[in-house]
């Protein structure tokens, strides 16, 4: 029978996660599901120290398959140069998938990844912190 009562997170997570020069273009793992139940990523915060624009590429990875779900451009300064905001990924997604509270939903042992479309700017990174929870 399917459940019929809402689920809650039942425990929250943060990870965070550096992107930076020498990972070039290659997929960088930003949250890992729960093996057992999933979870729901409520926000992620990326900053960046890049002095330009970085074009990131979100992916998902089911276990079997990774799949592109979104591209968005983090602007050069996000919250690091006092003027721009930080970046939330998930608003930059703008996407129907995305649940009405703005949450991604990930299956079990699913794994959630980005990557930027060109490389960095030497000596810069992207801090990205995942905030959300395991059901």
């Amino acid at each position: 029978m399917a459940n019929t009562l809402p689920i809650f997170q039942s425990s929250p997570r943060t990870v965070c996660s550096i992107l930076d020069d020498s990972d070039g273009t290659s997929l960088v793992p930003i949250f890992a599901a729960d093996a057992t139940n999933g979870s729901l990523i409520d926000n992620i915060s990326v900053t960046s120290t890049d002095t330009a624009n970085v074009i990131l590429t979100l992916t998902v990875n089911d276990g079997t398959t990774a799949c592109n779900i979104g591209e968005m451009t983090v602007p050069a300064g996000a919250g690091t140069d006092g003027e721009t905001l930080a970046f939330n990924l998930l608003n930059g997604l703008n996407q129907p998938f995305l649940q009405s509270g703005g949450g991604l939903p990930l299956g079990a042992s699913a794994t959630l990844s980005v990557n930027a479309q060109a490389g960095m700017t030497a000596a810069t990174q992207l801090d990205v912190v995942c905030y959300g929870g395991d059901y």
